[in-house]
């Protein structure tokens, strides 16, 4: 903090008034207090701990490997370690690193850190975050070396790149045409949240197009959609409402969810805001358009004989979760139809959803990798089936190849614990032990089709406020959870939940609303 005037005049002024300077002492701490609250609070706004946080390690203490086209990045310990974080940095250390793009050691910045955005905030938000990270506890944690080929191992590079690419003295210009709102929603997108880092699109120096403003990025596989305003753009048909509750919570109407990299930031910095900062966002988001038209997704082509062995597919893998119309099941499962996830610009997302997994989280499902289980030709018919099936208009473009191409950037999520995603997360009033124990014992003779229609008539009448899609859902996974304690091999586990499922989903739809009824 910067004061007035020198500390010595006020220790001096403090022996003479005695209690008036413990008056103002409280005054100083109180000042410090509320600018740590502030910094921390920019920090979780900016997800500066998601990116400064190894896999199991201490919050800020860096170690998080970022994977880019020139190698591995890990991310810096920020805590006030003098040696192995920023103990050693001054203040205007930090601050050169965030606008400059220039270490402790005075050696150029890779741009994975977001200074080409940061450079935009005020004097007074940095110092806000300084503030904060002087705060932490110090944590000694000695971040491993980049490996990054030749000749991007080379710093002196970057200051050429800076050069071309980068203006330290930008600040965000508040528009005065515009409102107080839209002003800050702009300030938060640009700056401080730096939503561009994945929506913008990159040039061939792995710098932001800044023609193409938001306009939709590849970022490790996954494809961050248009959120321009405009006709093309993923966000086009929400409203402000709409498009805040998603930012805040990861939901929209129709069951729509968040997943891969944006579920992390939704959970981990969007959720902490103001309702105040996420709506100004939603505002400013609503209202940017593109510098230049872009065409609009052309008629849609469908290769029907394909479509048809598509859909024996995705009726067997998938329609034990999202059912055979696509619908989803609320809570639990997120609906495919009119879904603009799945009908984005690019199909990666749905195709790494499929590769990946998606972990389970309080209040929906997980999602198994289907990686080991189904071929690239598989998962690229199954999403392509998805994306044009129902009311989606969305174009057949997966091929193997992007499948295979994306292979290479997906991560095992339950590499540690194969079961973390496999079975859905549902609560007891629609899975419990007893249930568990039932589908175990089923499954010992094999689950004749008698027995699938004895486990129909017990959830119906176990559960009789569960509706037939929940049903069919809870089913899988209790005998999901079942398999489980017995930890067979994966690929053999789900290839028996996906032949369950796709008999399930028959029985249910003939037999439960009758036995539904007569409970």
């Amino acid at each position: 903090m910067v004061y007035p005037f020198p500390l010595e005049r006020v220790a001096f002024a403090g022996l003479l008034t005695g209690t008036a300077f413990i008056a103002f002492a409280g005054n100083v701490a109180a000042q410090d207090d509320a600018q740590v609250a502030r910094g921390e609070y920019l920090a979780t706004a900016a997800n500066c701990k998601s990116c400064h946080t190894g896999e199991d390690g201490a919050a800020y203490a860096g170690g998080l490997p970022v994977d880019t086209p020139f190698g591995t990045l890990y991310s810096p310990n920020i805590t006030p370690h003098a040696g192995t974080g920023i103990g050693d940095y001054t203040e205007a250390d930090f601050v050169a690193s965030m606008r400059d793009g220039v270490n402790g050691d005075g050696e150029a910045m890779y741009p994975a850190h977001p200074y080409t955005f940061y450079n935009e905030m005020t004097e007074a938000d940095v110092q806000a975050i300084w503030a904060f990270l002087q705060s932490l506890e110090p944590v000694e944690n000695q971040v491993e070396v980049n490996q990054l080929t030749f000749p991007y191992n080379l710093r002196a590079g970057l200051r050429a790149w800076q050069a071309v690419f980068h203006d330290p003295d930008t600040r965000f210009q508040p528009d005065e045409a515009k409102s107080a709102q839209w002003n800050r929603g702009a300030y938060l997108v640009e700056a401080v949240t730096h939503c561009g880092a994945c929506h913008t699109p990159r040039n061939i120096a792995f710098a932001r197009d800044q023609e193409r403003m938001l306009e939709g990025a590849e970022i490790r596989g996954w494809y961050a959609p248009d959120i321009s305003a405009g006709d093309t753009s993923q966000i086009d048909d929400w409203s402000v409402d709409e498009l805040t509750t998603y930012l805040q919570s990861g939901e929209a109407a129709d069951d729509e969810t968040s997943f891969g990299p944006m579920d992390e930031v939704v959970h981990e910095s969007l959720a902490e805001m103001t309702t105040d900062d996420v709506r100004a966002m939603a505002v400013y988001l609503k209202d940017v358009r593109p510098t230049e038209p872009r065409e609009v997704q052309g008629s849609i082509s469908r290769d029907y004989m394909a479509m048809a062995d598509a859909e024996r597919l995705y009726i067997t893998q998938c329609s034990g979760c999202h059912r055979r119309d696509g619908e989803g099941v609320p809570g639990a499962a997120p609906t495919l139809d009119d879904n603009s996830a799945v009908t984005a610009a690019k199909p990666n997302n749905v195709v790494m959803s499929m590769l990946q997994g998606l972990p389970p989280r309080a209040d929906w499902g997980g999602m198994p990798s289907y990686a080991d289980l189904l071929s690239n030709t598989e998962i690229a018919a199954i999403t392509n089936y998805v994306r044009t099936a129902w009311g989606n208009d969305a174009t057949q473009r997966t091929t193997p190849k992007l499948v295979g191409e994306l292979r290479l950037e997906a991560t095992d999520v339950m590499e540690d614990d194969p079961w973390q995603a496999m079975c859905a997360n549902l609560p007891r009033s629609q899975v419990d032990g007893d249930l568990v124990t039932y589908m175990g014992e089923l499954s010992q003779q094999g689950f004749t089709d008698a027995e699938v229609t004895r486990a129909v008539e017990y959830y119906a009448r176990e559960f009789p406020e569960v509706d037939a899609g929940t049903a069919l859902l809870g089913l899988s996974t209790a005998y999901c959870r079942h398999l489980a304690q017995s930890e067979p091999n994966r690929e053999e586990a789900l290839r028996m939940i996906g032949e369950l499922n796709g008999r399930l989903a028959s029985e249910i739809g003939r037999e439960m609303p009758e036995v539904a009824a007569a409970n």
